[in-house]
């Protein structure tokens, strides 16, 4: 398949769309609208690359160049994930952001109305946290080790309150 400029572009505004639309439940979070709006639009762009008139048409080299995507966004998903203490977060925007290059990938091969369901889905799940997640508890109890300075570890129980 060879693209022309025309389907180019329509493709990189279903992917900015898409992305926007993604993003904008995230706009509050370490990764918001613009970094999903980027990592939709820059899937897509390296999904058709290889289909481009130049390049010979959609091959074995767009299999490759998308491992490749999902490698790379593996990385960035990676730096918005934190752990405190024993609370990881930014898992959801991590998962949010590898997904964001699916949708970007399915524009990026022509299908958007799989893209468009697929973005529609996360924006849903995204969503739904009032509903799915469980009740925050107004106390937690951890358990904290101190060393000592005979190399003795002490456990210390800790009572932290939530408002």
């Amino acid at each position: 398949m060879v693209l022309t400029e025309t389907e180019f572009v329509i493709r990189l505004v279903a992917a900015f769309a898409f992305g926007f639309g993604i993003g904008f439940e995230r706009r509050t979070k370490a990764a918001g609208i613009r970094t999903f709006i980027l990592i939709a639009l820059g899937s897509a762009a390296f999904t058709m690359i290889p289909m481009l008139p130049q390049f010979g048409g959609f091959n074995f080299d767009s299999m490759r160049m998308m491992s490749q995507i999902i490698v790379g966004i593996g990385f960035i998903g990676a730096g918005v994930v934190w752990k405190h203490h024993n609370e990881f977060s930014g898992i959801t925007t991590a998962a949010t952001i590898w997904t964001s290059a699916a949708v970007g990938m399915l524009t990026g091969v022509g299908e958007l109305t799989l893209a468009f369901i697929l973005a529609l889905l996360m924006i849903i799940v995204l969503y739904s946290k009032k509903y799915t997640a469980p009740p925050e508890a107004t106390e937690d109890e951890y358990l904290e080790y101190q060393a000592t300075g005979m190399g003795v570890l002490r456990k210390k129980r800790k009572r932290t309150h939530r408002d």
